[in-house]
């Protein structure tokens, strides 16, 4: 898994300043995915599918995936990993949700 910020603070290696280059680089290393901040997800669901175009997992973490409108979010976009502190909250739901992460 490739971790990158996907532009939410500037990197030195250019490769992890946007999900593109992030996917680009994954497909040459024969990564298994990403892991990247979930505002970018939030701001361009489109994401989402370059991701799954290429195979690839996606995960995201950050403080606004800790909040329940955002774990729901995340869902109904196809993320496949949400990294959160409150994992109660998260799986409480998940559980009052569809059966996608089940």
């Amino acid at each position: 898994m490739l971790l990158t910020d996907a532009g939410m603070s500037e990197m030195a290696d250019v490769r992890c300043n946007s999900i593109d280059a992030a996917v680009r680089l994954c497909n040459w290393a024969g990564l298994a995915g990403i892991v990247t901040h979930v505002a970018p997800i939030s701001q361009s669901p489109r994401v989402v599918s370059l991701v799954r175009r290429h195979s690839l997992v996606l995960a995201t973490y950050g403080t606004p995936a800790n909040q329940p409108e955002h774990v729901r979010q995340q869902q109904a976009y196809g993320v496949d990993i949400v990294i959160v502190d409150d994992v109660r909250t998260a799986r409480s739901t998940i559980d009052a949700g569809d059966d996608a992460w089940r």
